[in-house]
């Protein structure tokens, strides 16, 4: 947050202090310079107010994903027909992109929590297109190994989603990788940060993820 967005926050607290608590409505916010809600309550503090993100629900034998209500920008594919919404608070669309195979790049607007998005336009079996992905990642990283795998419903679309820990250059990193592969051909998302940051920056990683979709 940017200094401005501080003063703004402390001006605003100062008003909620002079004022008898009962006569203050728990539910005031305010809006950061940066976009970001914060909620201002009665005794002085303030915490950021969580966007809403639609709940997992059950499809048959897989769990079912929406994109959250804050991912309101549609970045689309040009080569396959796919889009990805994203929250523009959040993200920022990387205009260098350092692999050569990927069609766009995303960068946390705080840092840390990076996704590359690679399209393919053959289409290619999800089993046929795990076994791929882990084997060029083990050029680069011997020692990836997969630590979670679920096929699970996004946005109408059938994707596989395979947690990894890798080391890259002495690094150790975490990936959520969501695949998809079907008539308009395949598509790898790639959103990883640091092992010791998944916990805090995993709730960021599957937003921007579930904002995936197939459009006609």
């Amino acid at each position: 947050m940017k200094l401005r967005g501080y003063l703004l926050i402390a001006v605003l607290l100062g008003l909620v202090g002079l004022n008898n608590a009962a006569a203050v409505s728990p539910e005031i916010k305010a809006t950061t310079e940066d976009g970001r809600q914060v909620l201002l309550n009665p005794d002085g503090t303030w915490q950021y107010v969580q966007p809403k993100v639609p709940p997992p629900v059950t499809q048959g034998d897989h769990v079912r994903y929406f994109k959250p209500e804050s991912a309101t920008v549609l970045l689309k594919g040009k080569r396959v027909t796919y889009g990805l919404w994203y929250d523009r608070n959040k993200w920022i669309v990387d205009r260098d992109i350092d692999n050569a195979s990927a069609e766009y790049e995303l960068t946390h607007v705080e840092g840390d929590r990076y996704v590359v998005i690679i399209p393919e336009r053959i289409r290619i079996p999800l089993e046929t297109l795990k076994i791929a992905a882990i084997a060029n990642a083990k050029k680069v990283a011997p020692d990836i190994r997969v630590t979670f795998e679920e096929t699970r419903i996004v946005n109408n679309s059938k994707i596989l989603c395979l947690k990894l820990d890798a080391t890259i250059q002495e690094i150790p990193v975490t990936y959520v990788n969501y695949y998809y592969s079907g008539k308009p051909g395949a598509v790898q998302l790639m959103a990883y940060t640091g092992q010791n940051l998944f916990v805090e920056y995993q709730q960021d990683l599957f937003d921007l993820l579930n904002g995936f979709e197939i459009y006609k």
